[in-house]
């Protein structure tokens, strides 16, 4: 599983553009309700627990409804179990797409957790310019 999916990241990054908690939770568990996969599952579930962990501190009660989230699809993890991931592709993201899941992964920081870039972070960033430098008058 790898979390440099298309169609998730693109999720991710509306998600992430969202004020309110409340919407941002339910854009993401439609996600991952049309996506009932269990490679879909693990980035949810990933993000639900690192969004939980970005409100501790300045939206406990937000915090406390991410972590509900993800024990409730844990708790009912069968239903993410099909083994397919989702056949998003990048050529599928029309170019403000592209450019929006790019612009958000070229600001991302890995230092606390990696000390580099991951390869597959870098891999995926690469495919994204490809599409958009390509639509770009010479």
């Amino acid at each position: 599983m790898t979390k440099f999916n298309s169609l998730w990241q693109l999720t991710r990054v509306k998600a992430r553009q969202m004020r309110n908690y409340k919407e941002k939770l339910a854009y993401v568990l439609n996600y991952l309700e049309n996506n009932p996969n269990i490679h879909d599952y693990a980035r949810v579930h990933n993000w639900l627990v690192m969004t939980a962990a970005g409100y501790k501190n300045k939206m406990p009660e937000a915090a406390i409804e991410f972590i509900k989230a993800a024990d409730k699809i844990s708790a009912n993890k069968d239903l993410y179990n099909l083994p397919k991931d989702n056949g998003y592709e990048i050529s599928d993201l029309t170019f403000e797409e592209l450019q929006m899941v790019l612009n958000d992964l070229e600001g991302r920081k890995y230092g606390f957790q990696f000390k580099k870039t991951p390869k597959a972070h870098i891999e995926f960033v690469d495919a994204l310019k490809k599409p958009i430098q390509a639509s770009q008058p010479a």
